[in-house]
């Protein structure tokens, strides 16, 4: 069942190698002096999830959730300091959710014309996903009503989210001119 759903699933040394380089960018952009902070318990406004877009886009679903979801989210939940019970929702889905990108590479990368309106559905959907796991959290976990928890997320993840499908807009040729060199 597995192999249907991810396909024969293996890493390669490049595989590794660039999931570690891409998570590592994405860690240095989440560093306090590269990112707006918001309110008191939790949430800023990054380029952290930019590279994390690239991975999705580079290595399709399966390989993007390991490298965003477990690894990133798991290394940036330990960094950020909230404690290991908000890794459930905040970190490993709100940041896998990310590799729902990657499941539209072929559209993405067909060389029509709507090529780029993929990517933003994918980008679009990713951001949804992770305000949903991101309210969930302050639901579960902070005691917040659903449109309290909604609202405080979406101050956060929505400048977010515009600003790091923006930059996979303008950076969308470069990534296309990679992914067609280097598969």
């Amino acid at each position: 069942y597995l192999s249907k759903l991810f396909g024969n699933f293996s890493l390669s040394i490049q595989d590794i190698c660039e999931i570690g380089i891409l998570v590592g960018m994405a860690l240095v952009l989440d560093l306090p002096m590269f990112k707006i902070k918001v309110g008191s318990s939790g949430g800023s406004i990054s380029f952290s999830c930019l590279p994390l877009i690239v991975l999705a886009l580079r290595k399709g679903f399966a390989k993007s959730f390991l490298g965003c979801g477990i690894i990133y989210g798991f290394i940036s939940c330990l960094l950020d300091g909230y404690g290991l019970f908000t890794y459930p929702f905040d970190y490993l889905l709100g940041f896998g959710a990310v590799s729902v990108v990657g499941l539209f590479n072929n559209l993405i990368f067909s060389k029509k014309k709507t090529s780029i309106v993929f990517l933003i559905i994918g980008i679009l959907l990713f951001g949804v996903l992770r305000l949903f796991a991101a309210t969930l959290s302050g639901m579960i976990f902070y005691g917040l009503s659903f449109d309290a928890s909604l609202i405080y997320q979406a101050i956060y993840v929505g400048p977010s989210l515009g600003i790091c499908l923006a930059c996979s807009i303008i950076l969308y040729p470069v990534i296309a001119r990679i992914n067609k060199r280097f598969k």
